[in-house]
């Protein structure tokens, strides 16, 4: 062993310069490593807290950028300006796409002493937070609604556009909660009556049990809600103009939700095309039951890749490099390893020091990456010890010329020469 220490003691300060070659292309090398690995874990590390849900939204709210913009396009809608039908043009580009479907839904509590003729719905009621009233949820949705959330029945149907801008005297169509079909059956008739209104629906189908809704990471239960075709009760004509809702009007930008088809689209990169095209005011969308992609993922990944490909390039640099100084050192040295071989020094021990030496080398590499990652990222996310085993291995790779040239040495060639000297 102390002649392996000694022998690595030589090789490491017999020449600075040579050595200096050595330690400044294992620090480059470690380096382009360090980098590679630290971005990768770096961005892994934001993926998975930014994608902890598992789950890639499909359901959007559209929002204004700046919410100055959206007190004036309210202008623009009552007003009726060019702007307002430019939101429609945004809306007919955005209908178009293939890959989303837009669709409206909005919630609302109805008293529960306003249904009338009908069976007792306390067991389906909700308490008011504020007053402690009884009221019925309900949920009013666009056609398209419902395969954005995907909704099926148990029995009757789903809505069908005829139900949509039906007349003011016909019942609107309804699909009731699994729950409801306690107390309902299909073509049952729900009456709601009170000083301002005087309203039917008509029951055309039951959900499925639990049936429900993610919205904003909370999971909302349906089996007690009422799903209806427009808004219900209608106001009385008298009271309220009375405007037929289609399947899927949309008559301002601010109202639709979108549903994505495909979860690799990046939604807000097609609003923003949409909207630039067509001199729009600046929109963006909101996730309701997941997180978004976005083109900074796709972004991030090619980023990776780059520094993976120079990181690779800079290693095949570096280990030619290094294996063609050590190779050179290897030929130097090789009077002297000759002599310790016939002092009877095994060639195992003179190997053991050179990869003891690499080693070291190895280890101090990792010292400016250790020390770059502190000041500069703050922390360490890459092992040390994982670091070290990458310059461990581009170490063994560069010695093995050097290896194979010890393997060949040929003493009895090496003492004819020196007595022919």
């Amino acid at each position: 062993m102390r002649t392996v220490i000694i022998n690595t003691y030589r090789n490491m300060f017999k020449s600075i310069k040579r050595n200096l070659t050595i330690f400044l292309n294992m620090v480059i090398c470690t380096l382009a490593i360090f980098i590679l690995l630290q971005n990768f874990y770096f961005l892994k590390d934001r993926h998975d807290e930014y994608f902890k849900s598992g789950k890639v939204a499909s359901n959007y709210n559209i929002w204004f950028e700046d919410m100055d913009d959206y007190g004036i396009y309210t202008s623009d809608c009552f007003n009726k300006t060019s702007m307002y039908y430019v939101g429609q043009e945004v809306l007919k580009e955005l209908e178009s796409d293939p890959g989303v479907i837009l669709y409206s839904a909005s919630s609302f509590e109805c008293p529960l002493g306003d249904f009338i003729d009908g069976p007792d719905l306390s067991p389906y009621a909700n308490v008011d937070d504020i007053f402690g009233d009884l009221k019925i949820e309900q949920l009013y949705i666009s056609l398209h609604a419902q395969d954005a959330f995907q909704l099926k029945c148990a029995s009757g149907r789903l809505l069908e556009e005829k139900d949509y801008g039906i007349d003011r005297t016909e019942p609107v169509p309804a699909i009731l909660g699994y729950n409801y079909q306690e107390v309902y059956k299909v073509g049952d008739i729900i009456h709601m009556k009170n000083d301002h209104y005087d309203d039917k629906a008509i029951v055309v189908g039951f959900l499925e049990k639990y049936s429900s809704l993610n919205l904003w990471n909370h999971i909302i239960s349906l089996d007690t809600v009422m799903v209806m075709a427009g808004s219900f009760p209608r106001e009385s004509e008298e009271n309220e103009f009375y405007e037929k809702s289609s399947a899927n009007e949309f008559r301002s930008v601010y109202e639709p939700s979108i549903y994505v088809k495909d979860e690799k689209l990046d939604l807000q990169k097609l609003m923003n095309s949409i909207t630039a095209k067509n001199g729009f005011y600046t929109l963006s969308v909101d996730p309701t039951d997941g997180v978004e992609i976005t083109e900074t993922k796709g972004i991030s990944e090619k980023n990776v890749m780059l520094i993976a490909i120079m990181t690779a390039v800079t290693g095949i640099i570096c280990l030619i490099t290094l294996g063609m100084v050590l190779y050179n050192r290897a030929l130097e040295d090789l009077s002297t390893n000759c002599i310790y071989l016939l002092c009877g020094v095994p060639l195992w021990k003179i190997n053991a020091s050179i990869i003891l030496e690499m080693l070291i080398w190895a280890a101090l590499s990792c010292v400016p990456a250790i020390v770059i990652s502190q000041l500069e990222y703050k922390e360490f996310l890459v092992s040390p010890i994982l670091l070290f085993a990458f310059a461990a291995i581009v170490s063994f790779i560069a010695l093995i010329p050097t290896l194979r040239v010890l393997k060949k040495v040929n003493l009895d060639m090496f003492v004819r020469d020196r007595i022919i000297v």
